[in-house]
């Protein structure tokens, strides 16, 4: 029993990368979080929705640190 659920958690389990990619996609991409998680193969859309906030908390914060554009970029 303890080997299935360590298996289940290490099967759901993501890396901070994936996670703020995923919120970046929402927040800056306009991208649908429903069509992100079946990308990812998550199981539920709310997950996307709680990366998407806790990047957006961080972003208000001023935890995230970006470049200026250049003229092309923008």
């Amino acid at each position: 029993m303890e080997d299935h659920s360590r298996e289940l958690l290490n099967r759901y389990q993501y890396s901070e990368k994936v996670k703020e990619a995923a919120a970046f996609r929402v927040l800056f991409g306009g991208e649908d979080a429903k069509q992100i998680m079946q990308e990812l193969g998550i199981q539920n859309v709310k997950t996307i929705h709680h990366w998407w906030l806790a990047t957006s908390k961080k972003l208000s914060k001023g935890l995230y640190l970006y470049l200026p554009l250049s003229a092309p970029q923008l």
